[in-house]
């Protein structure tokens, strides 16, 4: 069983005393929280994509925090996604300990820690905010300042629950290095690297920083590899595994990449499981899906908005051919429930994209067969995919006897 106190991390108020008389109070306090007189944090609020891309991102925004010296607060997770408003925290997703190893020179500091810091302190904490920018329309490596929005802070990503001196009197920079193409060469990079740091290297307490990249800032540090989930996680997809003993992985990606008939393309899947079946004699199926299987209608995608009769259909075929095994019929997560104080938000996070789809990814990696549908019947290259096929290549390659392929197409 996880740990409830590394999940659920209360918030004492302790804002009713008065440290006015205690000149030495903040020091007193950045040195509980920080281990030195000043604190420096760097806080990527929000994570662009879902969850098997902003794995990435977050390490390139820790690759950032690096280079100026500052501490990285681990933002919170939930819903497929890393922001600010998530109500789980970081290690709820991924492996803190493995983080930590990949930046040792990094200190991290939770997102609920982060808070209560801001919270204890009798000054409050300033606030700079960085939108890093790939413009292709203006000079890259400029700068400009915009209007402030802090009333989108506060509401839209949550920053009302945090006691930080924010108003319209704290900056807002845009800074510039334009699209990848013009700094993907070493050298290009290194001019691009220095000019953002030079923007981003400031004494203010809290450097907030938003940002829409697809690739990773940084061409003169380690290759970035995913951080591993958390061991609660890769423990239940390990207990799936053993309970099915052999079986069959599927993934079928609905929201796009379909020009084929669904129903056709389900039919084709059945009579693909079918001979596997009696080729490799195997029983069992497992099937994850950005369809919403829960019931719930909420597909287990957040970019996947409309779920039609046709995505019915086929999902009715393959329930009537083949017993499928789900996040939901094997009760992979059942354990999480026995935590009372998490019901309310795991209500939210299964209605939706969220914990179930790293479960799925999991146990789809430990199949003995892995098979996703051929072009026209889906979304073919996906983070998702190309996730589990490097995860399965590396097990072949190490020679573990479960796995029979890498990937197939139906």
């Amino acid at each position: 069983m996880i740990n409830n106190d590394k999940i659920i991390n209360s918030i004492s108020d302790d804002l009713n005393n008065d440290y006015s008389n205690d000149v030495n109070y903040d020091l007193k306090i950045n040195q509980k929280y920080c281990g030195s007189n000043t604190c420096k944090f760097l806080f990527s609020y929000r994570l662009p994509e879902q969850e098997t891309r902003a794995n990435f991102h977050f390490q390139t925004m820790t690759e950032l925090a690096e280079k100026l010296n500052r501490t990285m607060v681990l933002t919170n997770v939930g819903r497929s996604r890393i922001s600010s408003c998530n109500q789980f925290p970081y290690n709820f997703y991924y492996n803190l300990d493995i983080l930590q190893e990949k930046f040792p020179n990094v200190k991290f500091i939770s997102q609920a820690n982060f808070q209560q810091w801001a919270h204890e302190r009798h000054k409050k904490p300033d606030v700079f905010h960085a939108y890093i920018n790939t413009d292709k329309t203006n000079e890259p490596n400029t700068f400009g300042f915009v209007e402030p929005f802090v009333e989108i802070l506060l509401n839209k990503h949550c920053f009302n629950q945090f006691q930080l001196n924010m108003d319209d009197n704290m900056s807002f920079k845009h800074v510039n290095i334009g699209p990848t193409g013009l700094w993907k060469t070493k050298h290009k990079n290194s001019i691009m690297s220095k000019y953002l740091i030079s923007q981003l290297n400031m004494s203010t307490d809290v450097l907030l920083i938003n940002h829409d990249l697809r690739s990773n800032l940084f061409l003169d540090g380690k290759e970035i590899s995913p951080v591993p989930y958390a061991n609660h996680l890769i423990k239940a997809a390990n207990k799936v595994a053993d309970e099915l003993d052999s079986y069959i992985g599927i993934h079928w990606r609905m929201e796009t990449g379909v020009t084929k008939p669904l129903t056709q393309c389900a039919n084709k899947l059945v009579e693909w499981v079918n001979r596997m079946k009696k080729t490799a004699n195997i029983s069992n199926v497992y099937f994850a899906t950005d369809y919403p299987i829960n019931g719930m209608g909420k597909a287990q995608s957040s970019t996947f908005h409309v779920v039609k009769k046709t995505h019915h259909d086929a999902v009715k075929i393959l329930n009537s051919s083949m017993h499928l095994n789900t996040w939901m019929s094997t009760n992979s997560l059942e354990y999480l429930e026995e935590i009372p104080e998490l019901s309310e938000i795991l209500k939210q996070e299964f209605e939706g994209p969220g914990v179930q789809g790293i479960m799925d990814k999991l146990i789809l990696i430990l199949s003995n067969y892995f098979v996703i549908g051929s072009e026209g019947c889906c979304r073919v290259h996906s983070s998702f995919t190309g996730r589990v096929i490097r995860s399965r290549m590396a097990m072949m390659k190490a020679g573990n006897p479960r796995i029979k392929n890498i990937v197939s197409h139906w």
